[in-house]
C-alpha cells in the first residue's frame, strides 16, 4: 500500500504538471521520501522503509512512459 501510494503520487507529478511546478514538486517531494524512508528504518520498520525506496526506484525505471 505504501508502495503504490508513494508510486502513483511521484507520477502524477511527472505526468500531470508543468514543467516549471515538476522542477520545484519533484525534488521536494523526493528528498521527503527519502528522509520519510530513513525515519521508518530508524524506528525499525524496514518494509515501510524498502517500499519507499522501490517506489522512487520504479519511477526512475519507468520514467520512458511519461517524458
Amino acid at each position: 500500500r505504501v508502495f503504490h501510494n508513494r508510486k502513483n503520487r511521484i507520477r502524477f507529478i511527472m505526468k500531470n504538471l508543468s514543467f516549471f511546478r515538476k522542477l520545484v514538486n519533484m525534488p521536494l517531494t523526493v528528498a521527503y521520501y527519502i528522509l520519510e524512508s530513513f525515519l521508518y528504518l530508524l524506528k525499525g520498520d524496514l518494509e515501510y522503509s524498502i517500499s519507499i525506496i522501490n517506489a522512487i526506484i520504479w519511477n526512475i525505471r519507468n520514467a520512458k512512459d511519461y517524458l
